[in-house]
């Protein structure tokens, strides 16, 4: 499976998360302040449950599954395919 390093867990990191994993991505998620990450994960949850109930997303507990919070940023580029900033 492809694996992209999301750098920055603001609103666009966020948005570009909830797009590369829906799509079936393994997802990275690096923020310089490891609370922010954590929290963008559970936003990101949220949103790709209100996408689901829109019908835009299949399978949103599989696509939050996919994304996961990286301890450093040598973690989220370890074996990635694309960096996304």
């Amino acid at each position: 499976m492809t694996k992209i390093a999301i750098v920055g867990s603001g609103l666009i990191g966020r948005a570009w998360a909830t797009v590369f994993a829906s799509h079936g991505f393994t997802v990275a998620l690096h923020d310089m302040k490891p609370e922010a990450a954590k929290a963008a994960r559970v936003h990101i949850g949220k949103n790709l449950r209100e996408l689901a109930g829109h019908g835009l997303v299949d399978d949103p507990k599989g696509s939050l599954a996919r994304i996961r919070v990286a301890k450093d940023l040598a973690d989220v580029l370890k074996g990635v395919a694309l960096v996304q900033e």
